[in-house]
Formats: structure tokens, C-alpha cells, sequence
């Protein structure tokens, strides 16, 4: 324990040695105390306390040695002692700043037994780390007075493990290339980088962050900590230690009008977008985030694509047969091309009708799960060509009714008349489509004789075959009941005509004393 005598003589020399210059108490016992991320004072040795200080909070460049927090059984939970082996000592001597100036500080905290944990992680709030918030200290203008320091410091807590970190660099692992191949360069491209739970579910993303110049010596990689960047750790919302997220990299081209990311996801021209990889965040909150590391190499598309809008949403609508704008599901419609209308012979998958509640009835939705996507690639054509198109439309559930009976324009489904499509010369023009497509509607199925409903055999294993005769067109339910009052729906059959019967096989059960079935015309 120091004597008052030796400290007087202490202090004495401080100030023999400090004068002119600007003093602090580096202490913050009896002060503002340091929390842990459950709340409580924090204490052990191997934690530290690193004082920056500058003239505001956005130059804190200078700092004194980090010194130790006190042990478990000491009373001044929450503090650290600068006065211990290693640490700054219990004043320090600002470098640049002299008595009656107001310095900026900040105080920031880690666990110095984890490699890898330091200032700048603390600084950058990684778990396991704290950091307060600035706050200034005016310097006694009297060189005599005895410093103060900390007074304004507000107590603060390490950050909670429960943070999700990512790296969000790919300098030295997978690059991306251009058109051509080589390594993409030029501040220009940005990439920025999606997150979901699933491939199909990627609704965050961070901000872009630019490619590194023509000089750099790391092609084909983004800079993160470059102005307007995510910086080289983020965050993933929803997220907590030991969980997968899936990731997708989409780039372009930002100072051409018009790209962005949802025209990089779409694969536009010019654009580029990793296939969807996967990542999995340490269990340990302390550990030093990866994230890049399961990206493949990707290129960006090249020009000589022709791609084409499938989309009609704010475009021609699709119609029932009674005039209603189609919604549910179970329609789908598909856009079949080629040189003319009789050489209609290339297509794109079927994409369903929006669901009853839609805000925007008669129109498909190709981006729905099993559909083309938003936007297509046109095989055999260039850019500035001519493409005639058509579009096919049926419902899906019913059996026997599929594209040939949408082409042939059966009752209950749908053929648009043809219509063209210019590709734009520009391959890094956001293209059209279905601009020239009028509306159009299911073709009514024609009234005729009432339904035939007749059992063909019973078969070995319990079953019987049904056969079912009604008009070309239309559309039949075929109903169960065991009273006779209330009935349940089997299934739907669309009608071939009364001359081509439909066989439908459906089960018994032998406990059922009596079954009935009817058919229903829609």
C-alpha cells in the first residue's frame, strides 16, 4: 500500500515530468462500471481495458496500455486497474493535448486469453467485446490540480453471444470472373452479398460493396471496408450462434442505369450471381467469423444472351369463361415461341396462376416454385431479332388436360392469339416480352347430356373402376357418400367426350356397409 508520503512523491513527480501537458486518472473505480453480457459487474484478470481518446469521436487514434480487470474476489467488481503489471499506471500523460482542452475518449474491452480478439474487434462490437460510448474530458486548465478523467464514461455491457458475425470477404478465396473469364476488376462492379433460410427464401442482404481496381493485386474480389461498404463483418439478423444460413452473391455493373440487384438475380446481361451456398456460424460466439468459404467461382453473363420477360403482370390478363380475371394455382400458363406461328416448337416451364386473394388477378406468377423465373433465355435467337409467341393455358388438376389440350383449345382452357417480341439490340437493356399479347379467355364448355356414371369391375385388391362418360369440355366431380346426405369430393375429371369414356379407380373400404357416388357437373 502506498504511504500518503510516497505519493506525494509520486504525484510530484508526475507533475515535474508532465508539465505543460494534459493529465488523466485512468481509474474508473468508484465510476461508471463494465457489465457482462448477462448483467453482471465484470471481473477476471484476463478481461482488459483499452482507453482511446482523440479530438472527436471519429479520431480516436491514440490510446494508453490496456489494463487488467480485477480479480473475482475483489470489491470493485466492474472496474479494471491500471495501477497493475503491465497496465498505463493510475495517470497518464496525453500526447497532443494540453491543459484546458476537451479531449474525446472511448473505452473499449476484450478477453485477452482469446486469439484473435483485440482492440479492433472491440471496436467493431464482435461478441464477447465491449466498447462504451464517446465521452469527452476538459483537461484542468491549472497544470497543479489533480486530474479527473472518467466521470463522464456511462456504464456498458460486453456484447451478448447471441450476435450472428460473417465475414463478408472473398479476398483469397473463390473470384469472380467476367464474360471473358478473367478476374473481375474495376470499382464500378459491386457485389453484394443475400441471406435466407433457404435458396428460395433470400430476403436480407448487406450493402454492395465495390470490386478493388484494374491494380489491385487481388482480382475478381470485393472490397468490404471501402466507402459505402457492409465493412468485413456483418451482421445476420435472426440468426444465433450454430445456425446455417444460405448465401447468394449477386454483381453488376452500378453505373449502368437500370442494373441492380433484383436484374442480377434475374441474370440479366452483364450481371452475375453465385449459385446459392451455405454457412455455418460457430457455436463458440467468441470465435473468429468465416463465411465465404463454401462460394464457387461464378462468371458475369455474357452479352450474347436474348432474354425475354415472362411476367404479364400490368400487361394483358386472363380471363375464365365467364369473364372473371383467372386466379388459383391449379391454372398454369405456359409461353411456347419460334420463328413463326407455325413453328411454335420451343417453350418455358409452366408457371401458376396467383391465388384467389391476389391484388392482381389474371396474371401467372413465374417466379413461384417450379416456374421459369421473371426472366428467360430464347435458344436459337439473337439480339434484334423477331420471336412469335403464344401462350397456353389449363387447369393443372384435372386428369388428361395438359398443353396439347390448351393447344388444340379444348373447353376449359386457354390459347392467347400470336404475337411478337423484339429482342433489343442492347444486351444490357432490361427486356420486354409479353407487350403484345392481348387478353384472352378459357374457351366455355358447350352444354350437352348430363353425366354417365357406371362401375366397369371390381378389382382383387378391394378397388372398382369407374368410367365416366360426359361432354368434351366439361368439367365433373366425382362425389362419395355413405348416408347420403353428406358427400365428399374424390376428385375432378375434365370430360373427353361421351364417346371416349374416362377410368377412374378408387378404393373401398370392406367395414362400409353401403357406398354411394354421383357426379357433379361444374
Amino acid at each position: 500500500m502506498i504511504s500518503r508520503f510516497a505519493a506525494l512523491l509520486l504525484w510530484c513527480s508526475l507533475l515535474a515530468s508532465a508539465f505543460g501537458q494534459g493529465l488523466i486518472d485512468l481509474n474508473n473505480r468508484g465510476m461508471a462500471q463494465v457489465f457482462d453480457a448477462t448483467g453482471k459487474p465484470l471481473t477476471g484478470t484476463r478481461f482488459v481495458a483499452q482507453i482511446w481518446y482523440g479530438s472527436s469521436a471519429n479520431s480516436l487514434t491514440k490510446s494508453f496500455a490496456p489494463a487488467p480487470f480485477r480479480s473475482s474476489t475483489t470489491p470493485l467488481p466492474g472496474t479494471w486497474n491500471p495501477a497493475a503489471v503491465g497496465g498505463p499506471g493510475t495517470f497518464g500523460v496525453f500526447d497532443g493535448f494540453g491543459p484546458g482542452s476537451t479531449v474525446t475518449l472511448q473505452v473499449v474491452v476484450w478477453d485477452s486469453l482469446v486469439a484473435g480478439l483485440g482492440p479492433a474487434q472491440a471496436l467493431a462490437g464482435l461478441p464477447g467485446t465491449g466498447r462504451s460510448g464517446p465521452f469527452t474530458y476538459t483537461i484542468p486548465a491549472d497544470p497543479l490540480a489533480i486530474p479527473g478523467g472518467l466521470g463522464n464514461m456511462r456504464p456498458f455491457t460486453l456484447v451478448s453471444a447471441s450476435r450472428a458475425l460473417i465475414n463478408l470477404d472473398n479476398r483469397g478465396l473463390a473470384p469472380v470472373l467476367d464474360a471473358k473469364g478473367k478476374p473481375l476488376t474495376g470499382t464500378s462492379f459491386v457485389a453484394q452479398v443475400w441471406y435466407g433460410p433457404s435458396a428460395s427464401s433470400l430476403t436480407k442482404a448487406f450493402a454492395p460493396a465495390p470490386f478493388r481496381d484494374s491494380n489491385t493485386p487481388f482480382p475478381g474480389t470485393w472490397d468490404t471496408l471501402a466507402a459505402g461498404g457492409p465493412g468485413m463483418v456483418g451482421t445476420l439478423e435472426g440468426y444465433g450462434p450454430g445456425s446455417t444460413v444460405t448465401l447468394q452473391v449477386v454483381v453488376w455493373d452500378s453505373s449502368v442505369a437500370g442494373l441492380g440487384p433484383a436484374q442480377a438475380l434475374a441474370g440479366l446481361p452483364g450481371t452475375g450471381r453465385s449459385e446459392s451456398f451455405t454457412y455455418t456460424i460457430p457455436a463458440d460466439p467468441l470465435a473468429i467469423p468465416a463465411g465465404m468459404e463454401n462460394l464457387r467461382p461464378f462468371s458475369l453473363v455474357s452479352a450474347t444472351k436474348t432474354l425475354i420477360n415472362l411476367n404479364n403482370r400490368g400487361l394483358a390478363q386472363v380471363f375464365d369463361a365467364a369473364g372473371n380475371p383467372l386466379t388459383g394455382t391449379g391454372f398454369v400458363a405456359q409461353i411456347w415461341y419460334g420463328p413463326s406461328t407455325d413453328s411454335l416448337t420451343n417453350s418455358f416451364a409452366p408457371a401458376p396462376f396467383r391465388v384467389s386473394i391476389t391484388t392482381l388477378p389474371g396474371t401467372w406468377n413465374p417466379s413461384a416454385a417450379g416456374g421459369p423465373g421473371n426472366v428467360g433465355t430464347m435458344d436459337g435467337f439473337g439480339l434484334g431479332s423477331t420471336v412469335t409467341l403464344r401462350v397456353a393455358v389449363w387447369d393443372s388438376s384435372l386428369a388428361g388436360i395438359g398443353v396439347d389440350q390448351a393447344l388444340a383449345r379444348l373447353p376449359g382452357t386457354g390459347l392467347s392469339e400470336p404475337f411478337t417480341y423484339t429482342i433489343p439490340r442492347d444486351p444490357a437493356a432490361v427486356p420486354g416480352g409479353l407487350e403484345n399479347m392481348r387478353s384472352f379467355s378459357l374457351v366455355s364448355p358447350t352444354p350437352g347430356r348430363a353425366p354417365i356414371l357406371s362401375i366397369v369391375t371390381a378389382n382383387p385388391d378391394g378397388s372398382i373402376t369407374l368410367q365416366i362418360r360426359a361432354d368434351r369440355g366439361a368439367t365433373v366431380d366425382l362425389e362419395r357418400s355413405g348416408d347420403l346426405k353428406t358427400w365428399a369430393l374424390v376428385r375432378s375429371v375434365h370430360g373427353q367426350g361421351m364417346e371416349s369414356p374416362v377410368l377412374s379407380g378408387v378404393p373401398t373400404d370392406p367395414g362400409t356397409q353401403a357406398v354411394f357416388w354421383r357426379l357433379r357437373q361444374r
